[in-house]
Formats: structure tokens, C-alpha cells, sequence
């Protein structure tokens, strides 16, 4: 682990590595691939370089995103929506599978962890194997036994890439959960919290093409490894074993692919739903807009005629009926201008319902 380039370039050199396998270590692969080189294969295995947890400013342990419930108690405040701790970034195992060992390669501590938990399991394995009566450790027939298979260069890969294939579970079942919680309560969401879910719909975005980008090519890489099996066979029962083990792996690789399609699909709709959302909002807003308008221009269509015979009728003037000392004209002009006034709404109404 952190091997420098001087480093990689002499254990190139000892184990007879071809220069272009040495450049791919030193200077790293930006996706994974499979090559064969001589009498080895060398295989490039991308994976997470660290897990990403999203967690709530709630303080709750297991809080995540879109789940929290005091994020949607108060529709005013963001103070608990939660927020990205760490960002994701990829990191590479480069394997170098020769018919009597294997080499890894690898820059991160994840990817350490991961080549010593496999190990750790050989190393279980064996031991078991050599504590098991001889009739009763046989695997296969009297003469392959358990530990017959873990000197089995291709099944010493299989542990290498079936550890490595399971970092992406947990990652991929956390988008899953936050993509099925973002499609639950996006469409009740207030409009305080919108710029907040479109920031996070993005944020989850990011998580599923990283994912993809991970998982997609990675099935093409195990199918090239199963057919190079027979090159490095000692046994045919003992390469057939490995192919159903490596089998395992491919379906968990396509499962993750799908997980990542499904998951992608999901979120399109959550992010639909969130646009519709915001356009009926929109509509309606525009829609309670044009109705306040309309009533301030109807009132207006009463009142300023109104103001206007009114003010006449108060000029400094002789107007008809001035000389009069009843009140008959002042009712009279009361009377026409709420006929005025009713017939105006009354209009205004009929053109509403046509």
C-alpha cells in the first residue's frame, strides 16, 4: 500500500511485469480492465475509496436523508435537513495473477482492509481444512481436498474481487433507501424545503453515477476472468468451482447495475413529480394573482365613473336641480349610480362564467 513509483518499477522488475502493467500501477487506470501479458493477467478492479455517510444535523444516529422527522416539522427552518459529510472519490486494486501467485497493488486504506479480510479468510479456511480429518476435508474427490483449492491462483482472485464487489453493497442499498424516501415525501414537501430537496435530489444524482460508473463495466471484467480460468487450470473440477464462484460475483455486479437503473428511474420520476409540483404552484400563484388583479380593475371601473359625476355635481356650477330644496335629485343620483354599480358586476360576473 502507497508504494512509491521507484518501488512499483523494482517489483516490476523481480516479478518480470510487463511496462505497460508498471505505468497502469504507478500512474492508474480511469476504469477497469483486464489484460494478459505473457504468462500472467493483470486486472484493474475500481471501487469506492471511502464510504460516504449522510447524517442529520438532528444528532439521531442512524438519521438520513429525507427520514428525519423534525427536518418536516417545521416547514420554515432547514436547520435539520441533513447534510453530505464526505464525497465520494474512487479508488483501484491493480491484480497481477500468475499460474503460481498472485500481487496486488492498491493506494487506499479501504482496499487494504479489503486484501486483509480476504487474508484472513484463506487463512481461515486452511485452518479449518487442516483440522478436519483427512476423509472428511475432501472437497471434490480423494485427491483435492479444501486446501488443494486456496493454492488456486483464480479463486485467491475470486476472494480479492468478491470482497471488493460487497464495499459497493452498502452504498447502493443507501441510495436505494434515500432515492425511496425522496420519492415519498417530495410532493409534500413546503416552500421553504424546495431549494433544499433539489440540492439533495442532485446530491443523489452524483451517488448513482458514481455507483454506475462502478458497477456497470465491472461484469464484462469477471466474464474475461472466467474464460482466462482455463489457462491457469490445474483441475477441471477445480476451475469449474472457481467459475460458479466468480459466477456469484457477476450476478452481484448485475444486481447492482440494476439496483443503479432502478434507482435512476426513480429519482427521474421524484424529480418529474418535484417540477410538477413547482409548476402548479406557479399556476396557482399566477392564477390568485390575475383574480386580485381583476377585482382591483373592476373596482376601479365602478369607482372612477362614480368619482367623476360626483365631482361635477360639486363644482362651483349651476347644475339642474339646484334649485330644488328636496332631496328627490340626490336619490335619483344615488339610484342611478348603484344601478350603474349592479349592472358593472353583474356583467363582469356573466363574462366570468362564459
Amino acid at each position: 500500500m502507497g508504494a512509491s513509483s521507484q518501488e512499483l518499477q523494482e517489483l516490476g522488475d523481480m516479478f518480470d511485469l510487463h511496462p505497460l502493467t508498471v505505468e497502469e500501477m504507478v500512474c492508474g487506470s480511469s476504469r477497469d480492465r483486464i489484460d494478459t501479458f505473457g504468462d500472467y493477467t493483470f486486472i484493474v478492479y475500481r471501487t469506492l475509496a471511502n464510504s460516504k455517510r449522510q447524517r442529520c444535523k438532528c444528532g439521531e444516529e442512524n438519521c438520513s436523508l429525507f427520514v428525519c422527522e423534525k427536518a418536516f416539522a417545521d416547514s420554515t427552518s432547514l436547520g435539520h435537513l441533513p447534510s453530505m459529510e464526505d464525497t465520494s472519490r474512487e479508488g483501484q486494486v491493480c491484480i497481477v495473477m500468475k499460474s503460481n501467485c498472485v500481487l496486488t497493488v492498491h493506494r487506499d486504506y479501504v482496499q487494504q482492509e479489503a486484501v486483509s479480510r480476504v487474508l484472513q479468510r484463506l487463512a481461515a479456511i486452511r485452518s479449518a481444512a487442516a483440522d478436519i480429518p483427512m476423509d472428511g476435508a475432501e472437497l471434490y474427490d480423494n485427491e483435492e481436498s479444501l486446501a488443494g483449492l486456496l493454492d488456486y491462483p483464480p479463486y485467491i482472485v475470486y476472494a480479492i474481487l468478491d470482497e471488493i464487489t460487497d464495499q459497493l453493497s452498502p452504498e447502493i442499498a443507501e441510495i436505494e433507501q434515500q432515492v425511496d424516501a425522496i420519492d415519498e415525501l417530495v410532493l409534500g414537501l413546503s416552500h421553504a424545503q424546495h431549494e433544499s430537496a433539489l440540492k439533495r435530489m442532485g446530491e443523489q444524482r452524483r451517488r448513482i453515477l458514481l455507483a454506475w460508473q462502478l458497477a456497470h463495466p465491472k461484469p464484462r471484467i469477471i466474464e474475461a476472468l472466467v474464460r482466462q480460468i482455463p489457462v491457469y487450470c490445474g483441475s477441471p473440477r477445480l476451475a469449474s468451482e472457481v467459475m460458479q464462484y466468480l459466477g456469484d460475483v457477476h450476478g452481484h455486479l448485475v444486481g447492482a447495475v440494476d439496483s443503479c437503473t432502478r434507482a435512476e428511474a426513480v429519482l427521474a420520476r421524484s424529480h418529474s413529480n418535484y417540477l410538477a409540483k413547482i409548476s402548479l404552484e406557479l399556476s396557482r400563484a399566477t392564477f390568485d394573482a390575475n383574480s386580485t388583479t381583476e377585482r382591483w380593475t373592476m373596482l376601479g371601473i365602478i369607482v372612477v365613473p362614480i368619482n367623476i359625476v360626483t365631482s361635477f355635481l360639486g363644482v362651483n356650477l349651476k347644475v339642474p336641480g339646484q334649485d330644488r330644496d328636496d332631496t328627490l335629485n340626490f336619490f335619483i343620483v344615488l339610484a342611478c349610480l348603484l344601478i350603474y354599480a349592479a349592472v358593472t358586476l353583474a356583467f363582469w360576473r356573466w363574462r366570468q362564467l362564459t
